[in-house]
């Protein structure tokens, strides 16, 4: 998010004093956008008005041109008065909606990312906090890792439905639905949460019915001469929580329940396949 501050700042200086011909402030904000997120920003279409910025068909790839990013619409609404001194909002930021974003994660055979890595920023940015509500409609992440074999591993969550009201000072608060897909098969998972920085705690909570694990598991183990070949968690049901009355650092626990069914290993050690794994 604190990448972003610069881009959004733009955007919203931008809609407030609308002298910028439609070509000129589309070109002033892609490059804004490139610069901000280190990578290469287009979008079909730019619309301003006095309280939101919508843009459509934006795309989003690497400095080396690879793909990270495609988004149908991404609408911004805020309130100018948030770029007053006292404002309760970080830019005057109030809802971000994306619509049909599909996100690209390479891992390359030497290890690096098509995406750009933030850098530390060293600290934690004064002002006010960011109070805003973030929604994402029938998202897609892919996650492709190039580093066992010939065959790139692919980890493929669509259908993804979220909604994030966040507030960095206070409670922040969490939802969202997708499905992994697997050889042909859509497979649904939920989580949802709630962080609160000023008491603090967290409580979060992860369930699945039925979840194939050989891909999940061979990115996991990848440069170990272990390959899952088959198996599936059933009953998924994992809770994370943390409460510290007494000091603003979280120590999270974790406790669930999960079942293993007829899971499947090759070991390069072994002369035969390790099988009905429960």
């Amino acid at each position: 998010m604190r990448r972003l501050a610069p881009l959004l700042a733009l955007l919203v200086v931008l809609a407030a004093i609308g002298v910028f011909r439609h070509a000129i402030a589309s070109a002033i904000v892609a490059y804004g956008a490139s610069v901000a997120t280190g990578t290469s920003v287009s979008f079909a279409t730019l619309r301003v008005a006095g309280d939101g910025i919508t843009l459509t068909g934006v795309r989003v790839r690497s400095r080396a041109g690879e793909q990270i990013a495609n988004v149908s619409q991404l609408d911004v609404q805020y309130d100018l008065r948030g770029l007053l001194p006292g404002s309760a909002r970080k830019f005057g930021l109030q809802r971000i909606a994306l619509d049909a974003p599909a996100l690209t994660i390479v891992r390359h055979p030497d290890g690096t990312l098509n995406v750009p890595l933030p850098k530390s920023s060293g600290g934690v940015s004064g002002g006010p906090p960011f109070v805003l509500v973030a929604t994402v409609r029938d998202g897609k992440v892919e996650f492709v890792d190039e580093r066992r074999g010939t065959a790139p591993q692919r980890i493929v969550v669509a259908n993804a439905n979220a909604r994030l009201d966040l507030n960095t000072s206070a409670r922040t608060a969490y939802a969202l639905s997708a499905s992994y897909l697997d050889r042909g098969a859509a497979y649904p998972m939920n989580a949802a949460g709630v962080v609160d920085v000023a008491h603090p705690f967290t409580l979060q909570r992860f369930t699945a019915r039925r979840v194939p694990i050989a891909a999940i598991a061979n990115v996991a183990l990848a440069g170990m001469r272990i390959h899952v070949t088959r198996g599936e968690l059933d009953d998924l049901d994992v809770r994370v929580f943390a409460f510290t009355p007494r000091s603003t650092s979280l120590h999270p626990h974790v406790t669930g329940r999960v079942t293993l069914r007829d899971g499947a290993v090759k070991v390069s050690a072994l002369a035969k396949p390790v099988t009905d794994l429960h």
